[in-house]
């Protein structure tokens, strides 16, 4: 996420914690491993911290303090899981702003948030009505793959890929308005996917320039998506359930997909990201 980090004097920092609260702790939110992998990749800390951000960004709150102690170095992590995991937040901006005290202590978060979140309620209805008319009639359909399928196939069809959309990050720019970017692809699939009950992961990373794409479950094995790739021609299934052998047969060695951290960049493999979701690193 995009960061504004600002240290604060002493006189600043105790106003801070004498005029900011925790805002809603999300103390009784609960995030299964099967659908918010990020979530699971954090320490005990950074997930009271997740539930926390998740709870006051659902309730478009602007400033809060942190609600467990926690150093600048390490919010950036915990926003980003909580951005990952959750297209339902289409409102929030991938920005955050943080200040803090001169040993690197957080006193103060502040999120972001798009222009869908000036009306939001009347958003996410426009949002939920989208998603049910696609969700209705996959609900019908028999067996993960024809659901997946037919999600994937009604997005390919409905959205246009426009790089100067308006909220094109957010799954709202893909299912409400209909022109999006990857990252739009990306979490309206992801959105789709966790409403019918099949895991469903964005990967962000590089692929010839910055991308994002899917990893889904199906019966306990996992695939690659890339609705982006495949909407560039009608009918096209070229990155739809792929491993990741066969993504990379396809792809050239220029657009390889690769999964970036802020240390390096490398390869990406299925067997790499689940590892990572169960022995919890998550490194942004």
């Amino acid at each position: 996420p995009t960061a504004t980090l600002s240290e604060v004097e002493k006189e600043e920092a105790i106003k801070l914690q004498e005029e900011l609260d925790e805002g809603d702790t999300g103390a009784l939110l609960v995030f299964d491993q099967r659908f918010y992998p990020y979530y699971h990749m954090l320490d005990a800390d950074e997930k009271d911290l997740y539930r926390q951000i998740f709870a006051n960004a659902y309730a478009l709150q602007e400033r809060f303090k942190p609600c467990v102690e926690v150093f600048s170095t390490n919010v950036g992590r915990v926003v980003e899981a909580v951005y990952m995991d959750n297209p339902v937040l289409f409102w929030v901006e991938n920005s955050y702003g943080c200040k803090y005290d001169s040993q690197g202590k957080v006193l103060e978060i502040s999120l972001q948030y798009n222009a869908a979140a000036k009306k939001v309620e009347q958003s996410r209805q426009k949002f939920e009505e989208k998603a049910e008319e696609i969700l209705c009639v996959a609900r019908t359909l028999t067996g993960d793959y024809a659901k997946e399928k037919y999600v994937h196939d009604k997005l390919a069809g409905m959205v246009t890929y426009e790089a100067d959309a308006p909220m094109n990050q957010s799954a709202y720019s893909a299912l409400v308005n209909g022109k999006t970017v990857c990252a739009g692809y990306t979490r309206a699939f992801q959105y789709l996917m966790q409403q019918l009950g099949i895991p469903c992961f964005y990967c962000r990373g590089y692929s010839g320039e910055n991308h994002a794409w899917n990893i889904v479950e199906l019966y306990g094995d996992y695939y690659n998506v890339d609705l982006t790739w495949d909407d560039a021609k009608p009918g096209n299934y070229d990155y739809f359930n792929k491993t990741d052998e066969e993504l990379r047969s396809i792809a050239s060695t220029l657009f390889k997909h690769i999964v970036e951290d802020m240390d390096h960049m490398h390869i990406m493999t299925i067997d790499s990201f689940i590892q990572s979701v169960q022995q919890g690193m998550f490194t942004i």
